[in-house]
């Protein structure tokens, strides 16, 4: 996961992102860290302005120079959206599995991480070809890689679940930890 290797931008994504949105000639993929994200959720508004932008990357800096990675991204998944009007990875598990975070396999776990590129079009029980195929490749990075050891070169969602699992275990899940 390059959220542990990065300070805050990712630079890979946004030149990624640039070269797609140049070749298509349309705004169709963003470059935004785990970071930015957090920071635009707790204090910005979803403008796409290049004033909000330049207060994102503020913020970005500040969240990355005070806090911990690992807190960084427990407060994301305790305030990212998991579908419409779903916040947080307590509120996905009681609605998609009707059971706590704490409780929800980790199969359960790789099919909210599955959506996270589209949360708002996407529902973790799905069985549409994308959603199966994505969970496949979760579980499978899962037991062939450590969270953090070649975290680097791993998807951001296999990160994402390794770390959730974690978590969850480690804490017993306190969304207000």
């Amino acid at each position: 996961m390059r959220f542990f290797c990065q300070q805050g931008f990712d630079w890979t994504a946004v030149k990624e992102s640039i070269q797609v949105n140049i070749d298509q000639g349309e705004i169709l993929r963003g470059g935004s860290t785990i970071t930015q994200q957090l920071a635009k959720n707790l204090f910005l508004t979803s403008a796409q302005t290049p004033m909000r932008k330049l207060k994102e990357a503020i913020i970005t800096y500040q969240l990355e120079k005070h806090l911990s990675k690992t807190r960084i991204l427990e407060l994301y998944v305790n305030v990212i959206e998991l579908g419409p009007g779903i916040f947080g990875i307590e509120a996905a598990a009681r609605k998609y599995f009707h059971k706590s975070a704490n409780r929800i396999t980790q199969g359960e776990a790789a099919r909210i991480a599955a959506i996270l590129p589209k949360p708002l079009r996407m529902l973790p029980t799905e069985n549409n070809t994308y959603v199966q195929a994505r969970v496949k490749h979760i579980l499978r990075e899962i037991h062939t890689t450590h969270p953090h050891g070649r975290a680097c070169k791993n998807s951001p969602q296999i990160g994402f679940i390794q770390f959730v699992n974690e978590l969850l275990r480690e804490r017993q899940y306190n969304p207000l930890l």
